[in-house]
């Protein structure tokens, strides 16, 4: 681990279309904005809040988790990386995740 002070936090922030209570949930608008996308902003924004004390310099990366194939990561792909792996396997897409960013935590969204 690198430390406190240095520490890399990775938000990982699982999406698909194909949900079967609420298909297409991620479209969904809130006020107008898709609802992933004011996920996303919501991830880059905690940056600010997590070094607000100026003591620390912790990084945070975001990565959206999408089942192979989904049209998501084509659609959010210019928001932040995107993690691509088995639909019926959210584990190993986390897994994916954490050896290509290899970060210190790893937050689940």
């Amino acid at each position: 681990m690198r430390g406190f002070m240095s520490a890399k936090v990775l938000i990982g922030i699982q999406a698909r279309l194909t949900n079967t209570r609420l298909p297409e949930k991620c479209r969904k608008l809130i006020s107008g904005v898709p609802m992933l996308e004011r996920v996303i902003d919501a991830a880059k924004k905690s940056q600010h809040f997590i070094n607000s004390s100026g003591k620390d310099q912790t990084r945070v990366e975001i990565c959206l988790l999408t089942p192979k194939g989904d049209p998501l990561a084509d659609e959010y792909r210019y928001h932040c990386p995107v993690v691509e792996g088995p639909e019926d396997d959210v584990l190993t897409r986390y897994h994916m995740a954490l050896t290509t960013f290899n970060p210190d935590y790893l937050v689940r969204v």
